[in-house]
């Protein structure tokens, strides 16, 4: 009868207790180099490979965690997943995604999913911040399930955060703009209701009044919104008819459909009309013109959050823990969409 190749078998060859083997497969520093090679080996020969649900029976960890995010459309949040997808690897962890189109009722769907599934944690990004996004985390705060917010934070709730310092980004897009002289500018963004958002209408708005200046108007996008073009096209006479010098759009997402909708009305970039962004998402350097923005480090910020979050698991059970948000400096990259006047 052949015999069965489990953690008994392996210990059996090489030699060692199936607890030892045990320890290698966790990943525990009390086994040493020589031991942890000898066990590796004789896995290799017979082709064994740890049970996942026998492991998370013992550990009472899944290895699963999840990522909440909001458009599956938007560049950005597939350099994040980037990011925290490479640090969760290091660790022999997984990550299941969520895509919620910011929609509050599969983000209800999501929580019971989440729970069902025994995911150990979670990342959440693209929350808006108004009382559903509360309602969404605060459930997933009662369950004491470890959670790190990712270019978002909520005011009131105690959740570590990775963000970018938007107001300094705000900041460093205005600073420019008035530096090579466009001095008559609009703004569009997605709703000011999210919190990180208005932060970078504040930090713009900020060197502005220090100017004397005031933004020529301000178009707020739905973020829920599925067709960024058509609600250009709602503000067509606000966009042609104000004679600005600039656009600052607080997402490259925005940007690069503006930037169409500009061709579409014949008006050259930057000779007619200057466009910065917020993101440098990877599209932004191969758009033409190439577009000027404010650079996040965003796959950094995925890689930050899941090491939070991976942090937090692994000592959750100290209650005292206290984990601090981690804000990231941004920085100005220009290219070719802006124009001295």
């Amino acid at each position: 009868m052949e015999e069965k190749i489990d953690i008994y078998f392996i210990s059996k060859k090489a030699k060692v207790s199936p607890a030892t083997v045990s320890r290698v497969f966790n990943r525990s520093e009390l086994v040493s180099e020589k031991t942890r090679k000898k066990i590796q080996e004789v896995c290799e020969k017979y082709d064994y490979k740890p049970s996942i649900v026998a492991s998370s029976m013992r550990t009472n960890k899944t290895k699963y965690i999840g990522f909440v995010i909001p458009n599956m459309t938007n560049p950005f949040f597939f350099e994040l997943l980037r990011g925290a997808e490479e640090y969760a690897s290091k660790k022999d962890y997984y990550l299941v995604v969520f895509n919620s189109e910011n929609n509050y009722e599969k983000e209800l769907v999501f929580l019971d999913a989440i729970f069902k599934r025994r995911i150990d944690g979670i990342i959440i990004s693209g929350i808006a911040g108004g009382k559903k996004d509360n309602f969404f985390t605060r459930e997933i705060l009662k369950k004491k399930l470890p959670c790190v917010l990712v270019d978002r934070y909520v005011e009131g709730l105690d959740i570590p955060s990775v963000i970018t310092n938007n107001v300094k980004g705000g900041i460093l897009a205005a600073d420019y703009l008035l530096k090579i002289n466009n001095k008559r500018i609009g703004i569009i963004t997605f709703e000011l209701k999210i919190k990180i958002i208005k932060d970078r209408y504040n930090g713009f708005k900020r060197i502005l009044e220090q100017n004397g200046l005031l933004e020529n108007f301000l178009i707020e996008i739905p973020v829920d919104s599925k067709n960024i073009l058509e609600e250009l096209a709602r503000n067509r006479d606000k966009i042609l008819k104000s004679k600005v010098d600039a656009i600052f759009c607080l997402s490259d997402f925005i940007a690069i459909y503006l930037m169409e909708f500009l061709r579409n009305s014949d008006i050259k970039i930057p000779e007619d009309l200057s466009v910065i962004g917020f993101d440098n998402i990877t599209y932004s350097q191969f758009v033409s013109p190439k577009l000027t923005t404010i650079a996040q480090d965003i796959y950094k910020m995925g890689n930050l959050s899941c090491e939070m979050l991976l942090n937090n698991i692994s000592e959750n059970n100290n209650k005292n823990i206290k984990l601090k948000n981690k804000i990231l400096e941004p920085k100005l990259i220009i290219r070719e969409s802006c124009a001295v006047r």
